[in-house]
């Protein structure tokens, strides 16, 4: 059984090796063969890889993923890094000060966030405040076309920073939620594009993938298109969720933790 752990774990061939022959990656993997020789039917993880260079990081996520696979073990993995976790997880537990405050697979927690802190968590976000009447938000200049809403007069809309567009043309008249902009600054970060834009005052985020032809620069003036159906709508203390498909539903909020029913 030992020799297939090793073996499980690509060390085969390892097995009169010292611990001080081996490197930092490889001390992981024996580790692991010495968690699954046993064949347990739960194991806890707590940050195990927080000390391994990123390509080793996810050289061992993928190596977490084949064994829960082939040996079928429920892994409870502990992690603060949200990438990490999105890799490995079937499903994602988010705590909050000792409180689980939303529970599902990593698509749900990061497109139907039940929560504002849940939303930060699964990646950066931009906030607008303003109010809705007649499913239009306002906020300042801002008119945004929203799916049906009810009215209200304190609204937070949550728009991911991958969700806008920008565009050197002005938006076509069949375009809702096009909006004029200037860059304020641009950094490239492997083979994405991080603008921060001023629209009308507001100052969002933006992340593009990289365009080799693409001519916008700091300080360019562009167009700013929105993805209405990403939007998350937040109301004092409910909030009014629009799912992937504009769908909309409506969940409590007990001091900022969501209350799911």
């Amino acid at each position: 059984m030992a020799r297939e752990a090793l073996s499980s774990v690509g060390l085969e061939g390892y097995e009169n090796r010292s611990p001080l022959e081996l490197s930092g990656g490889q001390q992981q993997r024996v580790s692991m063969a010495r968690s699954i020789v046993t064949r347990p039917k739960v194991l806890l993880m707590d940050e195990p890889f927080s000390s391994l260079d990123s390509s080793l990081r996810d050289e061992m996520r993928k190596l977490i993923r084949r064994l829960h696979q082939k040996y079928k073990i429920t892994i409870v993995f502990v992690t603060h890094d949200i990438d990490e976790a999105f890799q490995i997880s079937d499903r994602i537990a988010l705590m909050d000060q000792g409180r689980i405050i939303q529970i599902g697979t990593p698509k749900e927690l990061y497109y139907e966030p039940k929560s504002i802190d849940v939303a930060k968590f699964m990646g950066p976000i931009n906030r607008v405040m303003g109010s809705l009447e007649n499913s239009i938000f306002k906020s300042q200049e801002w008119l945004i076309q929203m799916p049906s809403q009810e009215d209200a007069v304190h609204k937070t809309l949550i728009i991911r920073p991958e969700d806008i567009s920008l565009h050197n043309e002005p938006c076509n008249d069949s375009l809702n939620n096009c909006f004029s902009a200037r860059i304020v600054s641009l950094d490239e970060r492997r083979g994405y594009n991080h603008y921060v834009v001023d629209v009308q005052g507001v100052l969002l985020n933006v992340v593009e993938r990289t365009v080799e032809n693409s001519t916008l620069r700091n300080g360019d003036t562009c167009y700013v298109v929105i993805e209405k159906r990403r939007m998350l709508l937040m109301s004092g203390m409910w909030q009014i969720m629009l799912d992937t498909y504009g769908r909309k539903y409506v969940s409590p909020l007990i001091k900022g933790v969501a209350k799911v029913f």
